[in-house]
Parts: structure tokens; C-alpha cells; sequence
């Protein structure tokens, strides 16, 4: 424990420190000072609040709507359900949404969009077959 009555952070977090001119700088990720920590992390609690939280959650039903709407059209017309870029898609469009009020179009189109999930792109070994982890189903047959 520290001297404050919490964890310290250790030296780890130094690694994500940002860097500007090439000097160390803290932010409110890297900081082991929890002076600092506290001053960076009162300057944005309001937005984490259960007030604020409640706002977004229409643009997250709408999109998770949407989503589940989608699942529902793939399964209909295939075995094969690639999960982890359906939730990709899923994130990019949430995320669109809360910060512009817009989805990219992921979900509409089931498909990367100008590259932009290519920057994240999950290996093809974590698809999903038939509702059940496909690589879980090869170890099992061994």
C-alpha cells in the first residue's frame, strides 16, 4: 500500500507514457504520483457518471439492435457465423455513434469499410461455427 491509502502503480505504467519533445509526459494512464492521477481523473469523472452513462444508452440500443438484427439475417442463410468481426463491426459503429451520432455502416454492410477495421483485424482462427467455438471443436475431435 501507499502513502495515500491505494496501490501504488508501479514503474510498468511508464511504458504508455506519452512522449512530446522528447520528454516523458504524464497523463492520467501513466502518472505513479497520485496527486496527478487524481487531478487528471477529476477532470473527467463526470463524463463515466450514471447520469451520463444513461444518455448514450439510446445510440447503443439502436446499434445493438440493428446487431442482433444482423446476426439474425447471417443465420438464416449461413452455418458459418465469424463472431469476432461481427463484434468488431458491432464496436466500430457503437463507437461511431457515441462519438458522431453516426455509425460507419459495419453492421449495414457486413463489411470492412475503407480499411478502417483492417487496423484491428482479429486472426481468421478465432471464427465461430454454428454457435460454437470452431477451434474448440477441432480439439475435441482429437
Amino acid at each position: 500500500m501507499g502513502k495515500w491509502g491505494v496501490w501504488d502503480h508501479s514503474e510498468f505504467y511508464s511504458v504508455i507514457a506519452p512522449v512530446k519533445d522528447g520528454a516523458i509526459s504524464e497523463s492520467l494512464f501513466s502518472t505513479t504520483d497520485q496527486t496527478v492521477h487524481s487531478s487528471h481523473s477529476r477532470a473527467i469523472n463526470s463524463v463515466f457518471s450514471m447520469t451520463s452513462v444513461l444518455r448514450y444508452e439510446p445510440y447503443l440500443d439502436e446499434t445493438t439492435e440493428l446487431f442482433f438484427n444482423r446476426l439474425e439475417d447471417i443465420s438464416q442463410n449461413t452455418d458459418w457465423i465469424d463472431l469476432p468481426t461481427l463484434f468488431q463491426y458491432y464496436a466500430f459503429d457503437a463507437i461511431g455513434m457515441l462519438a458522431y451520432g453516426k455509425r460507419y455502416g459495419f453492421i449495414e454492410q457486413n463489411a470492412g469499410i475503407d480499411g478502417i477495421s483492417k487496423l484491428a483485424k482479429l486472426p481468421k482462427s478465432r471464427k465461430y461455427a454454428g454457435g460454437k467455438i470452431f477451434c474448440m471443436n477441432l480439439i475435441a475431435k482429437k
